[in-house]
């Protein structure tokens, strides 16, 4: 894939289940001097939950991904 230079790039790198929130506490991001730092959430569907990870992404790949916090719980299930 090549080094990681763009948050396009910083984006599809990101570990399988994390995806943007339309919320600030679950879907930032900033450019670093060596890559980018990604605000990412998790998205559980029973009871319906939203927790948020910090995922550092260098331009080699993902560096770590730190849990933050459940930011959003309700006691319903989503149905698919």
């Amino acid at each position: 894939m090549g080094p990681i230079d763009n948050l396009t790039k910083a984006a599809t790198e990101v570990i399988e289940n994390l995806y943007p929130d339309k919320e600030k506490r679950g879907g930032a991001y900033t450019k670093t001097q060596d890559g980018y730092e990604l605000v990412l959430t998790n998205y559980i569907l029973c009871p319906m939950t939203k927790e948020a990870f910090l995922v550092i992404v260098n331009r080699k790949g993902i560096v770590r991904k730190i849990k933050r916090s459940v930011y959003s719980k309700s006691a319903d299930c989503a149905v698919i």
